[in-house]
């Protein structure tokens, strides 16, 4: 019979003894043990992790039938430890033995040796999601007996959470055979082991200098934990299709948490930049008429639940009579680990206030930001496409019910700062007609520099267009047409390498040709590979090509904080002629001059032109020449790691202003 003897502390005592009163058979209670710090060490010290489970998971599992001490950890007080045998075996053909290993090692059937400290320690594991954890193992022991509470000769097992003092179990005695053994955490109740992301177990083998007898073995340990099944979050969200400005929509969410410590918290985006709710249900009003994307997230135990939509919010009506378009925009990676965004700007310079509409074109999705502009007041939108809870890229249409000025700026973000490029709002009566061409010059593709090309259909239907790349000689490359559908950007990424199969263009250009539709706009971007700084190159028609043009900037000099700046000039020939150009710089109220020639259909770049001329300087740039041509210009910081640069165009003195006319 089992009888239990509770003392004041932790020490409980067990008994188990016969009707008669007799000499026990095997003698067990609760103990707290501390491994030595000098003991022989043997093994590593491996870390046992375990994976997240749904119910139960055995962490260990060891039936001493391969290689030992293998995943355990052996110390003792001398050069004795624990080793495998075939003497005795619960299953199997082997166990380990208590004197089993190192040296000297006790005969097989024992005596074990006095004053014997032998410990095998697994660990450590994580019992951080855990609930309960159980031991089970099998012992056949003969020692000699305990005296009372006086335990002479024993094994201890239990738990540490410091792989030092440990927590658990003295027994003593003979148990007569192979006896299965068995606790769980709730038996260890002077440490909390559940919840701790390390923790030991180990079994132990002590002998006091008098009275050996066999010894014990240990076979078939396992140790179990059981796992809460995981936080799962699912949800919905509703709104109305439509609405009216002004008027409350209500938006409704229920969010179902299974195995949570919480309930769901909520987050609503009603995607007009207004303030976000944290209501399940909240109610909201638009300011303006517009398509919106709304949002709402569901949150509980780190577990995320999302569902979007969007609402059709009819406004006072506005009479939308002038069109812009900035052909490309985005909040999204890029090439090389870019990060690209865009920042729109717009200007009322009118007398009164005007309604703003900001339609981004994503993918045959239109997304919709409205405003209101009043008298000579302007707008940034900074990461304009981030306003719409969006990774996209894709063109922007611009409405407005009276004449604004439309900018922006396409930049890569990065850690040390941004490298961007000028976008121009473009009126549709700019774009490109049926059979009207563009050229795109001074484009460069090589290993410091790729071109991308940009198209974009700014009507009603479908446009095809003929793309046509020429080198610096005026050879052509390669021709490709391409189907444009309604406000759709499409951009040709590296396309000289990409069609065209060359990689050392320099002085390259492209000719755009709108073979059907109309409302046609393209633009080139050369990227430095080094700094992901990109530059843009508009399309030019033919009547910019002239004869005497002006570059406002150019230099060969250095600026603010350590800059150095270089211009390189293009000059493109279309004509069938050769030109004859005179550049000069202005610098100071000095002129130096530079003849060029270039030959009919080439392109001459002139990689820092002034630097060229013979200056160290910045000034002005005056082209003249006997045949008209497209004049170009890249101003740029050039550094040891690439350059930053921007586009300056060539103007005719036709488009300069004069007195009492304003810009």
């Amino acid at each position: 019979m089992a009888i239990r003897y509770a003392f004041f502390g932790t020490l409980v005592f067990t008994l188990i003894t016969n009707l008669f009163g007799a000499q026990p058979a095997v003698q067990t209670q609760s103990a707290v043990m501390t491994v030595p710090s000098n003991v022989t060490l043997s093994g590593d010290r491996p870390i046992h992790e375990s994976q997240a489970m749904k119910s139960s998971q055995n962490i260990l599992s060891d039936t001493f039938e391969g290689g030992f001490p293998n995943q355990w950890e052996l110390f003792s007080a001398s050069s004795t430890l624990w080793g495998q045998t075939s003497y005795r075996a619960a299953g199997g053909s082997n166990s380990v033995y208590c004197a089993g290993g190192g040296s000297p090692q006790a005969p097989q059937g024992g005596p074990y040796f006095n004053d014997m400290r032998v410990w095998m320690i697994y660990g450590p594991f994580s019992l951080s999601d855990a609930i309960s954890v159980s031991v089970n193992f099998d012992l056949w022991m003969k020692t000699e007996p305990a005296t009372g509470t006086d335990y002479n000769d024993y094994l201890f097992y239990g738990f540490s959470l410091d792989g030092s003092q440990f927590s658990g179990f003295n027994t003593a005695g003979n148990t007569q055979g192979w006896d299965p053994r068995s606790f769980d955490d709730s038996e260890i109740t002077s440490i909390e082991i559940l919840g701790e992301s390390e923790v030991w177990f180990a079994i132990g083998f002590f002998s006091n200098p008098t009275i050996t007898d066999e010894g014990a073995y240990i076979d078939n340990v396992s140790l179990t934990k059981t796992t809460a099944d995981p936080c799962t979050l699912s949800c919905s969200a509703n709104a109305p299709a439509s609405g009216l400005a002004g008027v409350p929509v209500n938006f409704t969410a229920q969010a179902t948490a299974d195995n949570c410590s919480t309930s769901p918290t909520y987050t609503w985006n009603f995607g007009d930049n207004s303030q976000n709710s944290t209501a399940q249900n909240p109610t909201h009003s638009y300011a303006a008429g517009g398509s919106f994307s709304w949002s709402m997230l569901a949150s509980v135990d780190g577990q995320t639940c999302q569902k979007t939509g969007v609402i059709s919010i009819t406004g006072a009506s506005a009479n939308y009579n002038h069109e812009y378009w900035v052909p490309a925009a985005a909040h999204a990676a890029g090439n090389l680990g870019s990060q690209w965004r865009t920042d729109l700007g717009v200007f009322n310079p009118g007398s009164a206030t005007t309604s703003l509409r900001v339609d981004f074109h994503d993918s045959g999705t239109i997304r919709t930001l409205t405003r209101s502009l009043s008298p000579g007041s302007s707008v940034l939108l900074n990461d304009v496409i981030g306003l719409y809870n969006v990774n996209s890229s894709g063109a922007l249409e611009i409405l407005t019910d009276q004449e604004v000025f439309v900018t922006s700026r396409t930049y890569n973000e990065g850690n040390a700062g941004s490298f961007g490029q000028f976008l121009d709002g473009t009126d549709p009566a700019m774009a490109l007609l049926s059979g009207q061409s563009a050229t795109l010059p001074q484009l460069r593709e090589d290993a410091a520099f790729r071109t991308n090309i940009g198209l974009l259909n700014t009507s009603a239907t479908n446009a095809i267009v003929k793309v046509e790349l020429f080198d610096g000689n005026g050879t052509s490359l390669q021709s490709f047409n391409r189907t444009l559908t309604p406000g759709v950007l499409r951009q040709e990424n590296q396309p000289f390498s990409a069609l065209a199969g060359r990689s050392n263009i320099v002085r390259g250009s492209a000719v755009i040709t709108v073979v059907s539709g109309s409302g046609v706009i393209a633009y080139g971007s050369v990227i430095d590979n080094q700094t992901q700084d990109p530059t843009t190159i508009p399309m030019k028609g033919g009547a910019t090509e002239i004869r005497q043009g002006w570059v406002a900037a150019a230099a060969h000099a250095a600026g603010s904080l350590g800059s150095q700046w270089r211009t390189d000039l293009g000059l493109l020939n279309r004509q069938a002629s050769a030109a004859l150009v005179t550049v000069r710089m202005h610098e100071g109220g000095n002129t130096y001059n530079l003849p060029v020639s270039i030959n009919p259909g080439d392109q001459a770049v002139l990689a820092d032109v002034v630097g060229m001329i013979g200056v160290n300087a910045s000034g002005s740039l005056e082209i003249s020449s006997d045949v008209p041509l497209y004049i170009t210009s890249r101003t740029y910081n050039q550094g040891s790691a690439g350059s930053f640069g921007q586009f300056l165009d060539g103007y005719s003195p036709d488009a300069s202003i004069g007195v009492g006319q304003t810009v």
